[in-house]
């Protein structure tokens, strides 16, 4: 759980390096088709486990797996109550973000990183590219959903420049 976080922190503090605030994580779009989910309180992009989204958050042994809406269900029950404790600002508005959602299965538990925000610059298909973004203020945040256990961590919001 710690090398997560150095892991994060070291590439967060690399990014911020760059010129722009808003970067394309690895250069890469998706190999198989991700799946679009949308309800009246949330829009995001479910990456394919073959695709391999966000995988720097969980390197080997963790394993790529493909949550279903039920389990997108869940995640978002969970997190809105995590966010509402502790960001009650962003709980207000977390019907403007859009999410990216990657599942791994991590020391027995089933996980999903959930990427979120309130805009896209450049020619960037969010869709199929994973997003990240250096400071960018409450418009961005991003936290890892235990389903095995119910639980939210590695919650983060991005600073401000």
């Amino acid at each position: 759980m710690i090398r997560h976080r150095i892991i994060f922190y070291l590439l967060v503090c690399s990014l911020a390096a760059f010129p722009t605030d808003f970067l394309r994580a690895q250069g890469r779009k998706a190999a198989v088709e991700n799946t679009r989910i949308q309800t009246a309180d949330y829009e995001g992009v479910v990456f394919a486990a073959e695709n391999r989204a966000f995988a720097f958050v969980f390197p080997p042994p963790a394993v790529a797996w493909t949550p279903t809406p039920e389990d997108i269900t869940r995640v978002e029950e969970l997190m809105a109550d995590h966010v509402r404790r502790k960001a009650p600002g962003i709980f207000e508005k977390l019907r403007r973000y859009k999410r990216q959602y990657a599942g791994y299965l991590q020391a027995g538990k089933k996980v999903v990183y959930v990427n979120c925000f309130c805009r896209v610059r450049g020619d960037v298909d969010w869709e199929k590219t994973e997003l990240l973004v250096a400071d960018g203020g409450p418009d961005f945040f991003h936290v890892t959903v235990d389903l095995s256990g119910g639980a939210c961590y590695d919650f983060v919001v991005n600073g401000s420049a």
